[in-house]
């Protein structure tokens, strides 16, 4: 009756009824439970105090029973999260990690367990607990599985991979993909196959010597994703692809052929009939870019001339809700082409347009985010990367957990611009220097 209570939104009756039931019987866990959610941290923790040490004193044939055993698993992660919030880190992660082994089915507290563990930066932590998943009495293959059902949960990859590599313990990832693939390909599911793969080839790529395999997977990813994935999985592709085909175009040197190769790549980056998507940065934009880098400005700035040409005419109509995609259409194009002027230009009013609670992440391993007229550098040659002088002064000395793309490309700081025009005016300067040109 108390959890019902709760659900209704009638907190202090279900308070109410939670301490009759414990006046009746003190081990009952799912009173205690209730309470431990209603009241303040510390009263919580004594609660649930006395049913978990009189269950850990027992014998252990209630784990044989998967009702008991996931129910005392939900108490031990409230009771590690009530204990973290207590400020007693220790006594939460040796319960937390009891929890994860006990039942890591519950992947909404697995993550929130993880992501706590990231914060504090206990990376090893995070693999003994990922270990005691692994090497469960209970569940077979519960790592590969928490990949599977997390397969499109980016914090969780993230500090997966982090944690692999700062504890030297890529094996133990390495090992869990592929487990992780080889039951998706039995169960010949497709869609969750090309995440696991993606997130799998970004790993791969963090360890610097292993771009060439990274790519592939990639590459097998953008070939064997059902078409009814494209839309988001496109955009991740097409991120990580683009800049490393320029990269390379760009580093073939006098090689015509080879860098004709890596820019056709980027021609046809994009699947015949794929779907279009506000998040898909446009491939041409890396293709611009390489011209840009080669000194052709003008063919550059062809390129990229339907780009601008349709974000003006989106600023034109009577409609508000699209001026945002349309500013960051923008910034997209005059960043690669390092137009610095309109960049800036493009970036506040991008800022003007955007909820005061839309932040950007940092792409490094700090956990930062601003808002878009933050502090931050842009990658020219990546475009959507965005990182801290903090982190980018650990990338390019080698010290951060992952390799990019960024370290051998230039970067531009963003500050917010002093000078203003009409936007009219503005409008009109974009269209004579990239609409009204020779094509």
């Amino acid at each position: 009756m108390g959890n019902l209570l709760e659900v209704l939104g009638i907190p202090r009756l279900a308070e109410t009824r939670a301490r009759q039931a414990l006046m009746l019987n003190p081990q009952d866990w799912r009173a205690s439970y209730l309470l431990a959610k209603l009241v303040r941290t510390k009263e919580g923790i004594d609660f649930l105090a006395a049913p978990i040490g009189t269950r850990l004193a027992s014998d252990s044939q209630w784990q044989r029973d998967p009702v008991q055993r996931i129910s005392f698993a939900k108490l031990l992660y409230m009771f590690g999260l009530l204990n973290w919030e207590d400020k007693c880190p220790s006594t939460a992660i040796a319960y937390c990690k009891m929890a994860m082994g006990l039942d890591p089915t519950n992947y909404d507290r697995v993550t929130m367990v993880l992501s706590s563990l990231a914060t504090e930066g206990r990376w090893q932590d995070i693999i003994i607990s990922l270990k005691g998943v692994k090497d469960s009495a209970h569940i077979s293959q519960g790592l590969a599985e928490i990949i599977i059902e997390l397969w499109n949960a980016d914090r969780f990859h993230q500090i997966f991979l982090q944690a692999a590599l700062r504890t030297k313990h890529f094996d133990l990832l390495e090992e869990t993909y592929n487990l992780a693939i080889n039951l998706l390909l039995e169960l010949q599911d497709r869609a969750t196959l090309a995440y696991v793969r993606y997130y799998y080839a970004t790993a791969i790529y963090s360890l610097r010597d292993r771009e060439s395999k990274a790519i592939a997977e990639w590459e097998n990813v953008l070939t064997e994703v059902p078409q009814s994935h494209l839309y988001t999985i496109l955009p991740l592709l097409v991120s990580k692809l683009g800049p490393l085909y320029l990269h390379k175009a760009r580093a073939s040197g006098d090689d015509t052929e080879a860098a004709s190769s890596y820019l056709e790549k980027l021609e046809t980056l994009i699947p015949d009939g794929a779907p279009r998507s506000e998040a898909l940065l446009p491939p041409k934009l890396y293709l611009a870019r390489y011209y840009q880098t080669q000194g052709d400005v003008l063919r550059a700035k062809q390129i990229t001339r339907e780009i601008v040409k349709q974000a003006l005419e989106i600023l034109s109509d009577d409609d508000e809700d699209n001026d945002r995609y349309a500013y960051f259409s923008l910034l997209t194009v005059f960043l690669p082409l390092e137009d610095s002027r309109n960049m800036l230009a493009s970036l506040a009013m991008l800022s003007f347009n955007t909820s005061d609670a839309a932040t950007i992440h940092c792409d490094g391993d700090c956990g930062n985010s601003w808002s878009y007229l933050g502090d931050m550098l842009w990658c020219k040659d990546c475009i959507d990367f965005q990182i801290d002088e903090k982190c980018h002064r650990k990338l390019c000395d080698g010290a951060l957990p992952f390799t990019s793309i960024m370290q051998d490309t230039p970067v531009g700081c963003v500050p917010f611009g002093e000078a203003a025009i009409p936007l009219d005016e503005w409008m009109e300067l974009v269209r004579r220097n990239y609409v009204y040109i020779e094509h």
